[in-house]
C-alpha cells in the first residue's frame, strides 16, 4: 500500500464583507439602556417635575438622563420598542440639553476624574 500526499497552497483569503441587519430602534435602546439602569441602580426620583434624572454611583460620580428619554427607554425594555428611534429624535428636537447640563444626546456622566482615577483597586 502506497501513501500519496497532495499538497496545495491555500487560496489567498479575501476579506469578506459582513452584512448586519441593524434595527435603528434596537440601536437606540441599546445606547440608552445602560444610562437608564444606572439611574435606577442609584438614588433617583420620578416624582414631581424633574426633567433630568440623576443617579449617584460612587465617589461623586453621577449619571444623568433626560426623564422623557428614560421613560421611553423603559417602555422599550417592556416590549414597546417599535418607533423608539423616531420618538428619541422628537425628544432631542424638543429639549434644550445645554441648559439642563446634558450632552446633545440627553445624557451626562459627571465625575471628579482625578479622584476616580486615583483610587486603588481595593478602594471604592
Amino acid at each position: 500500500m502506497d501513501l500519496e500526499v497532495d499538497a496545495f497552497d491555500p487560496e489567498e483569503m479575501e476579506p469578506e464583507g459582513v452584512h448586519l441587519e441593524i434595527n435603528e430602534d434596537m440601536m437606540f435602546q441599546a445606547f440608552y439602556a445602560p444610562y437608564a439602569r444606572a439611574v435606577e441602580f442609584a438614588s433617583h426620583s420620578l416624582d414631581g417635575q424633574e426633567v433630568v434624572l440623576s443617579g449617584d454611583l460612587s465617589n461623586g460620580t453621577q449619571v444623568r438622563l433626560h426623564k422623557a428619554i428614560y421613560l421611553r427607554t423603559t417602555e422599550a425594555d417592556d416590549g414597546r420598542i417599535e418607533g423608539m428611534a423616531e420618538d428619541i429624535r422628537d425628544i432631542h428636537a424638543a429639549i434644550q440639553t445645554q441648559e439642563l447640563g446634558l450632552r446633545p444626546d440627553g445624557t451626562a456622566l459627571v465625575a471628579d476624574w482625578v479622584k476616580e482615577l486615583s483610587l486603588s483597586d481595593w478602594e471604592g
